[in-house]
């Protein structure tokens, strides 16, 4: 492991968390051509970047247009998934309770149960 390398704890594929609010993937570690230093190109899960992975005329990595950005290394951090904890996320659609029922089903006759109220 190279110390002198910021982001010699990350993989490319690895999942991050970019300013600690946007989600993605790390897609491009590394030096460019737009500017000195190290640099992580991650493709988000939502629209919210500047580009697809090219930028300055120099494709880096593929994502969607919007999808991708640039950050200095300690921008981004590693983002666990649900499974790498083994725990039971509840927003997962096929997350059931103890009895069995959907979450998502329990959590519509909650919001049912307070409109009656």
């Amino acid at each position: 492991m190279n110390h002198d390398d910021p982001l010699s704890s990350f993989d490319v594929g690895d999942r991050v968390l970019v300013k600690h609010i946007q989600p993605g993937t790390l897609m491009f570690k590394g030096y460019t051509s737009f500017d000195e230093g190290s640099w992580a190109g991650v493709a988000l899960d939502k629209p919210e970047g500047d580009h697809d992975g090219t930028y300055g005329g120099v494709k880096y990595f593929v994502c969607a247009k919007y999808f991708g950005i640039f950050v200095r290394p300690d921008q981004i951090s590693h983002l666990l998934e649900d499974n790498e904890k083994g725990s039971d996320y509840a927003g997962d659609e096929d997350s059931f309770s103890d009895d069995g029922r959907k979450q998502e089903d329990l959590q519509s006759g909650i919001f049912k149960a307070l409109a009656v109220v």
